[in-house]
């Protein structure tokens, strides 16, 4: 056997996912480790933000989804709650009048047909309507956190700067420029450039 043999990339992959998985629970490691275990390999700090925001980006998807799940199901409980509780009374005044439930089982049926439509839009996250109400939810969600957000002027002007001073920048680029000029962390320069770019689409590739 070689006694310094190369690996391929997949295998570099398993061979660090592995030793990861062995270190012990909660041990963690440092973005600073991170950073200087990752270019010891060879891989360029602007990779290594980009691998760093794709993970944050999906932590943030999975917590996204969980947060939509509990607010689909409280808006769908208070929904079938005041169904039921309507349609009680309802039928209590159709028997009264009429003796037996006549117009209060067309009522029944109808606004069923939207209680369950609206079940399939909470509980099958496959279907196309949970899918059409999570981006629905999550559009609000985002034009509500621009509204929030403090718009620092002084990071505004970092970012006019340093797109003077870099032509044709790119996302990743500006994120990891942002975070060198201004110590943030990197989920804020993310927020800062997002926002940036919605507002100036055609100043950052």
């Amino acid at each position: 056997m070689p006694s310094n043999p190369y690996y391929s990339d997949e295998e570099a992959e398993e061979i660090l996912r592995l030793a990861v998985g062995r270190m012990p629970a909660g041990g963690g490691i440092s973005r600073e480790n991170l950073r200087q275990s990752a270019a010891e390999l060879g891989i360029s700090d602007e990779a290594l933000v980009e691998a760093e925001i794709q993970v944050m980006e999906r932590r943030q998807e999975e917590a996204d989804r969980r947060e939509f799940r509990g607010f689909q199901r409280s808006k769908f409980k208070k929904s079938f709650w005041e169904y039921l509780a309507t349609m009680a009374v309802l039928t209590a005044i159709n028997m009264w009048h009429a003796g037996q439930p006549t117009w209060s089982l067309l009522v029944l049926f109808f606004w069923g047909i939207g209680i369950f439509f609206e079940a399939i839009s909470t509980f099958v996250a496959s279907s196309s309507g949970y899918q059409e109400a999570y981006e629905k939810w999550k559009r609000k969600k985002r034009r509500k956190a621009d509204k929030t957000m403090t718009e620092a002027p002084t990071q505004n002007e970092v970012l006019d700067r340093l797109v003077l001073e870099h032509e044709k920048m790119g996302r990743i680029q500006a994120i990891k420029l942002l975070r060198d000029e201004t110590g943030m962390e990197l989920d804020e320069a993310k927020r800062e450039v997002d926002l940036y770019v919605r507002r100036n689409p055609d100043l950052i590739q």
